[in-house]
């Protein structure tokens, strides 16, 4: 009886015992005081973390510029300099067995910036220009010169290099192109045989330089880089302002316009159609279409559910095409009711186009794409956001559309307007504010209706106008004007309603409109289009498939 009242005594000992350690190593605390430390950009001493804690140990982690060692109870601090002129914050994380980890906030301020000392130069274009665009010549010469702001004091040598390392650089601060450049390979640049620059005492400029660049087989509107840059060799000082970047690009003699009907179409399947050199089909690519509704005697902007679809997820629909270089429109259509793209007054106009502006400043499109077909206009409504219908009406919202995007969007926007339905004849330049506006000053392309012909557009140059324009949905595809339209110099060519995934309106679209890519394509660049690999869905109702389906 004795030997089970001890055992009976001793477990809940034994228990207590076990309970007591386990809340002991819950408890385990950690204090680590001050919570944050700044430091200066150089010649800093050390700084003291004190810790307190239960645990039986500690320790700690940092980041790479930081440095750190323990003493004690005490964590001493140190960073390496800052040589850069912008501040760092990092961080170090002191832990202790069970306890929670802590946290230490740790910045440190940016270098003074260095005044370079010598004269300042510049390296720039002789002829100003750094945007270059090739044509089918084999070889460029670009000629570059180093210039000072006054007579140099003293003597001052240079040297003229290649930086390929400035490629990513530039990619960011080169915001609103949405394709990226890529590196003109080493391979193809040829700089002068003695890179080495000097302007003497007394003099602003250096003589010019030439560098020799093969320019054969580019990719059409593929953007190739150059960075040119200056190197110290003597009494001289280099900044940003001590390289010149050139931009080499082949532009194709005519851009495709794609005009999707997106109650049926995907616009994703854009990327699919592709040149023998790699470069794309389509240059650009409508969404068909936004309209012009009246709501409460103003004129407003009104999306379906597709259009709105696309343009809320426009991430994934949109920016994919802008990332290869494709530049995405929205379409303008009226809608049945008194608002019309051609009876707006100055004021309505002006109404109409500040909202259009905004959807391309938030959803990042490129620009619009008028057709005026669906509205009858049967009379004047009674408000001043309305006048009689009118080519000069017209013209002023395409003034207006122009004017505001170019407010509005820190890229580059246009305005294509399309010959068909209410607008078939040729708009009036526009009067503001006393001054006349040419039809060339706010309309960027001009595309011509179906069955037509291409033709000078106003003050319009060939280059601004479309040669054709085909409504693939019913079968229609290039006929024998494509031939003379390089040599003619016309810019676009329209094709709408294309179904590849075999949707529409006929059976064979796809293989039919591809038909008609392919002898475009062999009029005006000498190539075929490529078999497409995939097609993208049109789901439901506001729903589009992202994914890609083999054919």
């Amino acid at each position: 009886m004795k030997s089970r009242l001890f055992l009976s005594l001793i477990i809940p000992a034994l228990a207590a015992c076990f309970l007591n350690s386990c809340t002991s190593e819950a408890q385990e605390t950690l204090e680590v005081s001050p919570a944050s430390i700044s430091f200066e950009a150089a010649g800093n001493e050390n700084k003291v973390l004190k810790v307190t804690t239960n645990a039986s140990d500690w320790s700690f982690v940092n980041s790479s510029w930081i440095e750190g060692s323990k003493s004690g109870d005490e964590l001493v601090v140190n960073c390496k300099d800052n040589t850069s002129l912008s501040p760092r914050e990092g961080w170090l994380r002191v832990s202790a067995g069970a306890a929670k980890p802590v946290v230490v906030k740790v910045t440190q301020k940016a270098a003074e910036p260095q005044q370079p000392s010598g004269e300042p130069v510049s390296l720039v274009s002789v002829n100003g220009v750094t945007d270059i665009k090739v044509k089918d010549e084999n070889e460029i010469t670009l000629s570059v010169a180093v210039s000072l702001p006054s007579p140099a004091e003293n003597s001052v040598m240079v040297k003229l290099v290649a930086d390929y390392d400035y490629l990513d650089a530039f990619n960011k601060s080169d915001l609103y192109h949405f394709r990226k450049a890529v590196l003109l390979e080493s391979g193809r640049v040829t700089l002068p045989e003695n890179v080495t620059v000097t302007i003497p005492a007394g003099r602003s400029e250096s003589e010019a330089l030439s560098v020799k660049v093969d320019v054969s087989g580019f990719a059409y509107d593929e953007r190739h880089l150059l960075p040119l840059s200056l190197e110290v060799v003597e009494n001289a000082a280099v900044s940003d302002e001590g390289r010149a970047n050139f931009v080499l690009t082949r532009p194709k003699p005519i851009k495709n316009v794609v005009i999707y009907e997106v109650n049926e179409t995907n616009p994703l399947n854009t990327l699919e159609y592709k040149l023998e050199d790699g470069s794309y089909f389509f240059d650009s690519a409508v969404l068909f279409s936004s309209n012009i509704i009246d709501r409460d005697g103003e004129p407003r902007l009104s999306n379906n559910a597709n259009v709105q679809a696309l343009l809320d997820q426009c991430a994934v629909y949109v920016q994919p095409l802008r990332d290869a270089g494709i530049k995405v429109y929205l379409g303008l259509l009226g809608h049945h009711t008194i608002a019309g793209l051609g009876n707006l007054s100055d004021k309505g106009a002006r109404l109409f186009a500040e909202e259009v502006a905004e959807a391309c400043y938030i959803y990042g499109l490129d620009g619009v794409f008028l057709d005026d077909e669906y509205t009858s206009y049967p009379e004047t409504p009674k408000n001043d956001n309305y006048t009689d219908a009118s080519l000069y009406a017209a013209g002023r919202l395409c003034y207006e559309l122009k004017r505001a995007m170019k407010m509005k969007c820190p890229w580059e926007t246009e305005v294509s307007y399309w010959v068909y339905g209410n607008f078939r004849t040729i708009l009036y330049p526009v009067v503001d504010d006393g001054v006349e506006h040419p039809v060339s000053s706010f309309i960027d392309i001009v595309l011509p209706g179906y069955g037509g012909v291409g033709r000078r557009y106003a003050d319009l140059t060939n280059a601004n106008c479309g040669v054709a324009a085909y409504e693939l949905n019913k079968g229609s595809v290039p006929r024998g004007e494509l031939g003379s339209a390089v040599a003619d110099g016309y810019g676009y060519c329209m094709w709408f309603c294309f179904h590849p995934s075999d949707k529409g309106t006929i059976s064979n679209n796809l293989n039919r409109s591809l038909g008609g890519f392919r002898d475009a394509a062999q009029a005006f660049y000498g190539q075929t289009v490529l078999d497409p690999k995939n097609y993208y869905d049109k789901l439901g109702e506001g729903s589009f498939d992202p994914n890609p389906h083999a054919f």
